[in-house]
């Protein structure tokens, strides 16, 4: 019979790899809680959430809050490329390929690089 800890990994495999990011840490939180001390982990988990939700379909309110209230607070101190990741996943909320298509076929590569510098200021005041 598998171990305790090896029942444990596979319920958490499971459960990340169906997108279903809570029930994951709900699982780290009874069964390992010591992980979720390693800000790294968590970071990673809220990060891989905030993707998920960016790619659902009319889900960007609850995007900008995941971002604000559970992603951006662990951005700062998680380890040291974690702003830069963080604001790199911002854009999926402005220039997302799956909704945003039109815009990017239409718009010239300057525009592109216009709106990711916008994303890049929308990161800064969305953490502060």
């Amino acid at each position: 019979a598998p171990s305790a800890e090896a029942q444990v990994c596979a319920e958490l495999r499971q459960k990340l790899e169906a997108g279903n990011i809570d029930a994951g840490l709900l699982l780290l939180k009874t069964k390992c809680p010591q992980l979720l001390e390693d800000e790294r982990y968590t970071f990673k988990l809220i990060k891989n959430k905030f993707v998920a939700i960016c790619r659902a379909k009319g889900a960007d309110k609850q995007a900008i809050a995941c971002a604000r209230t559970e992603l951006a607070p662990l951005a700062l101190n998680a380890y040291p490329a974690a702003y830069t990741e963080f604001k790199q996943s911002l854009r999926l909320l402005v220039l997302n390929p799956d909704k945003h298509a039109a815009y990017l076929a239409e718009h010239s590569h300057a525009d592109v690089e216009t709106a990711l510098e916008t994303q890049e200021e929308l990161a800064s005041s969305v953490y502060h």
